[in-house]
């Protein structure tokens, strides 16, 4: 990916074996009239002669054949993203692996960079550049900065922080360093301002000479405008990977979720030939991982970061929302279906405990229904985090009154039962039976169905007497009939 340190890496293997070349030469393949001007100035220094009417394509055909003619050189070839610029003519009609590239063999070596995976048709061999393992990344951050990082020391905190934020990408390990360096002098005062002024970090550029001229942002702006060019609403749907859980966003969820989705994000999904040509044009520029096998998509965290920065107030409310309808129409409508909730539960979870999450009724429903689950699958830490939010946001929208909340604070009070939070768990039941006494009367079934609940509460607290004329109360009701028949049946 873009900013990971391939060039890094490739300046490294020139200058530890520079020795055992007689020649090296360096081209950039941005684009192909990058790479012919790079084989002209090759041209220029063996003194090969062409005619001065030569187009730049006969030009460099001619140091290509002095190339496969001479030893002991070292091509670099840079930055080849479009695998087509190594044609002569309209991609598909030639072989293009031999029309720009030298003959490879003994003392004939050529190195390229890219950020395409599907470039593996060059005969090459392959290696991908990983992430930093996170102490190389504090390493390079102590050096670059010029800072110690001491075991069991408060900047040995801090830069945990800064590699997890980061990413532990070499680009964003340099850009911090630098900033670290030239402006905030510490670690804590970079956390600092990394959490208000992200946007402006990321797209910071330092002083002085630097080997790579782009700033985190721009690297990744530059490649979705690539793919802006020929699949605009391609770039619609990266900008809707930026909100869900970057380490393995599952297709199927996406899929179950469609129905929350726009118009034109709708028909990409449901077309299996679109959606498969969207998520290749990510991986051309390695913006994601792909797994086919497993059917899942990641990304890089600080790539989401940038994507979400780039995005204006009405965007991020446009896509924040539908973000929320995919997860409350992927999540089953069945707790019977225990396997798939399982698998999406890891899918929900960061996206609607987002701190900047849109508050909405929808969101609140995934987040009670949610909630509930993990509760009933054993989970009852995190079901009564999402259970609070929910509770938390229906009161914000709703009011205390409204049934849609007094549910949730039904389903927070059961989890409360469920870790023996049994003080906590009545003083709620208690609310929500007052409130449904006064909205629905204290005949209906619902209200008979909390009562019921309190009941089971009072006893487990063994406050008897409060148990013993809440039963009675209860058993008029059951009496009447207006009882739920599964709780009344308990009764006859």
């Amino acid at each position: 990916m873009g900013g990971i340190g391939k060039t890094q890496t490739v300046l490294e293997f020139v200058y530890r074996y520079q020795t055992s070349y007689s020649r090296i030469y360096w081209v950039s393949a941005g684009t192909q009239d990058s790479l012919l001007n790079g084989y002209a100035k090759i041209g220029k220094l063996a003194n090969i002669v062409v005619a001065p009417e030569s187009k730049p394509i006969e030009v460099a055909e001619q140091v290509l054949l002095w190339l496969n003619k001479t030893s002991n050189w070292l091509l670099v070839v840079d930055n080849l993203d479009d695998i087509s610029v190594l044609s002569t003519s309209a991609v598909g009609e030639q072989n293009i692996v031999h029309m720009l590239l030298p003959e490879s063999g003994p003392g004939h070596h050529t190195l390229i960079t890219t950020r395409n995976k599907h470039a593996d048709h060059i005969p090459a061999q392959t290696a991908e550049v990983p992430l930093f393992e996170e102490f190389e990344a504090i390493a390079l951050l102590a050096s670059l900065s010029g800072l110690p990082v001491h075991p069991n020391s408060a900047e040995n905190e801090f830069a945990h922080k800064i590699v997890k934020e980061l990413g532990r990408l070499p680009l964003a390990m340099g850009q911090a360093a630098a900033y670290i360096k030239q402006v905030s002098g510490s670690f804590t005062k970079f956390v600092e301002h990394y959490t208000a002024f992200r946007s402006q970090l990321n797209a910071w550029v330092p002083d002085g000479p630097r080997p790579y001229p782009y700033s985190v942002a721009t690297t990744w702006v530059m490649s979705l405008d690539e793919i802006r060019k020929n699949n605009p609403i391609a770039v619609q749907l990266f900008r809707l990977l930026a909100f869900l859980n970057p380490d393995n966003i599952l297709i199927d969820f996406l899929k179950s979720g469609v129905a929350g989705l726009d118009h034109d994000l709708q028909r990409l999904l449901s077309d299996e030939f679109e959606f498969s040509n969207a998520l290749l044009s990510f991986e051309t520029f390695s913006l994601v991982k792909w797994n086919r096998q497993r059917s899942s998509i990641s990304l890089h965290r600080l790539v989401q970061a940038v994507v979400k920065d780039k995005m204006s107030i009405d965007e991020l409310i446009y896509f924040r929302g539908m973000i929320n309808a995919v997860c409350d129409q992927a999540i089953p409508n069945d707790f019977q279906d225990r396997v798939r909730f399982r698998l999406y539960i890891g899918q929900v979870m960061g996206t609607l405990l987002d701190p900047e999450l849109l508050e909405s009724e929808i969101a609140a429903h995934a987040l009670c229904y949610a909630g509930s689950f993990l509760r009933e699958d054993g989970n009852n830490t995190d079901g009564e985090v999402l259970l609070l939010r929910s509770c938390k946001i229906l009161e914000e929208l709703l009011g205390c009154d409204h049934n849609c909340t007094l549910v949730a604070q039904h389903q927070l009070a059961w989890t409360y039962w469920a870790q023996a939070k049994m003080a906590e768990a009545a003083r709620l039941q208690e609310e929500v039976l007052e409130k449904r006494k006064k909205i629905l009367g204290e005949d209906h079934p619902e209200t008979l169905r909390t009562m019921h609940n309190l009941l089971h509460t009072y006893w487990w607290e063994e406050r008897l007497e409060e148990a013993n004329k809440l039963e009675e109360e209860f058993r008029e009701g059951v009496r009447r009939g207006k009882a739920p028949y599964d709780v009344a049946e308990q009764y006859k």
